[in-house]
């Protein structure tokens, strides 16, 4: 991804968004790619490649707390419906009316608010793995919701929610992420190449080489915090090439997990819930400030997507599987295209050429080159 296309925007709360924007040929959509955890616009580099030589117009944000965004300490910031605004902001300052959202992770998350909250500013909706999540108004239980997918399936699924959302949680992970380049023993002096891919538990952890690792140290509550305490480590996925990993390492390096897990503080201490009670007005005067005043409650024919979506599942992803994926999309997007692929969490970067296939074909599929011209 071309750095001299990454452009800085203040959206109306006063936080600064790095993101990634190329302007779409005639007669082409913009298509909005949203990233997950522990990620940034890097994520989605071979979607990038794929798409920007059509002449689709590219939009990929770095989320709030990730790569070259703000990252602010405090978690009220990390509202979803907040995040979702400040995208609109986003496409505001490029005269973007409407695009295509395609979103994986908690990115997808943030997709669900912006179906919510601004549908008329997208054609269609993509999700991948982790399907639309409708509005949750009512504050949750951490544990027996791990309690009752531990009963119902025999996998608890947000075991790790429970450290990553505790105070210090940060301190661990920021100190098991190292800058120092697989492969590269000329940056660490005294130790040994073959020791360097040791040092990144966090992160390998998170990219797992086999997806049924999480099974016995994601989902189960403690174990994420015990991996990364002893300093467990695993070979790079085949998928990964060094210089992507290297990548992924530098971009976390730089930055500092105290505000990136507060995507989990908010939704294990229930701060959506306020917004996800009812619909916001938000103030666009010059002090870009945000102002937020809850008016009436979110109308039920809200939380159903009436756009096109499509929703690429991961076989093997043991926290978001496609069981629980295609029961949201019944009830509130009936008419969504399903496809499951035989992959792990992260299936843009597992099945690249799958994924960029079904995309395009769906993204065709919608008509809208037709309709758009200048990006609108």
């Amino acid at each position: 991804m071309d750095p001299a296309l990454y452009k800085d925007h203040k959206v109306s709360r006063g936080l600064s968004y790095h993101y990634f924007y190329q302007p779409a040929t005639e007669g082409k959509p913009t298509l909005l790619f949203v990233h997950g955890f522990p990620s940034s616009s890097y994520d989605w580099h071979r979607q990038v490649e794929h798409f920007r030589p059509k002449g689709y117009g590219i939009l990929v944000p770095d989320l709030l707390g990730a790569g070259g965004t703000d990252k602010p300490d405090d978690p009220e910031a990390f509202r979803i419906a907040r995040i979702a605004r400040d995208i609109v902001d986003i496409l505001d300052a490029e005269g973007l009316d409407r695009v295509v959202g395609i979103a994986h992770d908690w990115g997808s998350v943030v997709l669900s608010r912006l179906a919510n909250l601004f549908q008329d500013r997208f054609y269609a909706f993509a999700w991948l793995v982790v399907s639309y999540t409708p509005p949750n108004p009512v504050a949750i239980n951490i544990d027996a919701v791990i309690g009752h997918l531990k009963t119902m399936t025999g996998n608890g699924r947000y075991g790790y929610w429970k450290w990553y959302s505790q105070d210090d949680a940060y301190l661990l992970c920021d100190q098991n992420v190292c800058a120092v380049p697989v492969g590269d023993p000329q940056v660490a002096d005294g130790v040994p190449d073959d020791d360097l891919e040791q040092l990144d538990s966090m992160l390998q952890l998170a990219y797992p080489k086999d997806p049924q690792m999480w099974l016995e140290w994601v989902t189960p509550v403690g174990k994420t915090k015990q991996w990364v305490e002893e300093n467990r480590h695993s070979d790079i996925p085949d998928w990964l090439t060094p210089q992507e990993y290297e990548r992924f390492r530098d971009t976390l390096a730089k930055g500092s997990f105290k505000s990136y897990l507060n995507y989990y503080k908010v939704a294990v201490r229930s701060l959506n819930v306020p917004d996800d009670k009812g619909i916001y007005t938000f103030d666009r005067i010059e002090t870009c400030l945000l102002l937020t005043q809850p008016s009436a409650e979110i109308a039920e024919e809200a939380y159903y997507v009436q756009k096109p979506a499509l929703l690429i599942a991961a076989k093997r992803d043991v926290v978001a599987s496609p069981e629980m994926g295609r029961m949201t999309c019944e009830r509130y997007i009936p008419h969504a295209k399903i496809v499951e692929l035989d992959t792990g969490h992260w299936v843009q970067l597992e099945a690249t050429e799958q994924v960029n296939k079904e995309l395009e074909e769906w993204i065709v599929g919608l008509g809208l080159q037709k309709n758009t011209k200048n990006n609108l």
